[in-house]
């Protein structure tokens, strides 16, 4: 039986929904089947302490599944500005855009979101992501 070579794969955003079975038995089983043989790299917007929330139907699959990805790995938390920051139409009276009437340019006291220490914004939504101390796995 030969085996085919498995390259470095990213899961970006994890854990952004908890997941349902059967993705979280689909997830387990891709980790288990990398696991000491190539490396993957996980991106959240949650601490590595949250990420059992990722599971909520199946706690000891979770635990299985962290034990996996943690075990051997580098992690960095990246902490600073955002490079998602909200932008704003130009007030200019030849931009269409603003002239009409569907659009609405809301001015920064407005929007639905709160300011954090570092500049970012943060969505006033509740289980939004935070722009602070992203952690990568």
């Amino acid at each position: 039986m030969s085996r085919v070579m498995l390259r470095t794969t990213l899961l970006d955003d994890f854990a952004l929904k908890p997941m349902r079975p059967p993705a979280d038995e689909d997830l387990h089983e891709l980790i288990a089947e990398r696991y000491e043989a190539v490396s993957t790299i996980v991106t959240s917007n949650l601490d590595l302490s949250e990420w059992d929330q990722a599971f909520p139907a199946n706690r000891l699959l979770a635990s299985a599944t962290l034990d996996r990805l943690h075990h051997n790995a580098y992690c960095l938390t990246l902490d600073g500005k955002s490079y998602r920051t909200p932008k704003m139409l130009p007030s200019n009276p030849s931009n269409k855009l603003a002239n009409t009437s569907k659009t609405r340019i809301l001015k920064p006291r407005e929007m639905s979101v709160t300011p954090l220490k570092n500049g970012a914004y943060m969505p006033k939504k509740p289980g939004s992501y935070t722009t602070e101390g992203d952690s990568i796995l």
